[in-house]
């Protein structure tokens, strides 16, 4: 009959086990709740990101199917209907001045791409992409 006996410290001991297990498993579901949002935040940026990216890209694409005034020293931009980016093209300032420089921009991304202007299109010259100005003067760019 002595082998049923409980203590009275018996019982403390499982109560003392359950709250460490309960704080130990609140501990780690607070954390992977936190490491879960960062993650989804980050990926939010990201995408965020490579969508600005190929959106100031297609910029440029979208500039070669429009019909534009003849190009000066000023930037003309048009905003895509739907999208938000802008095309804009300007006359180029470099020493063989037959080129129009087009500026595709999106968010924080800016590509630019030198073309030929002709009876209201542009057309493109291939291996003239990048992702700086071309012009001499910084001030040219903006």
């Amino acid at each position: 009959m002595s082998k049923f006996i409980l203590k009275k410290s018996d019982g403390f001991s499982a109560i003392a086990m359950v709250m460490m297990l309960f704080l130990l498993t609140s501990v780690l579901l607070t954390e992977f709740r936190r490491t879960s949002l960062s993650t989804q935040k980050r990926t939010v940026v990201d995408k965020q990101h490579y969508q600005n990216k190929n959106y100031a890209l297609s910029a440029i694409q979208w500039a070669l199917t429009l019909e534009w005034e003849l190009p000066d020293n000023t930037w003309y931009c048009k905003k895509h209907p739907t999208s938000l980016f802008y095309a804009c093209i300007k006359l180029a300032t470099l020493s063989n001045n037959n080129y129009t420089v087009i500026k595709g921009q999106s968010g924080e991304f800016t590509y630019y791409h030198l073309a030929n202007y002709r009876q209201g299109r542009l057309k493109i010259e291939h291996g003239h992409w990048l992702d700086y100005c071309p012009q001499k003067r910084q001030a040219d760019c903006e």
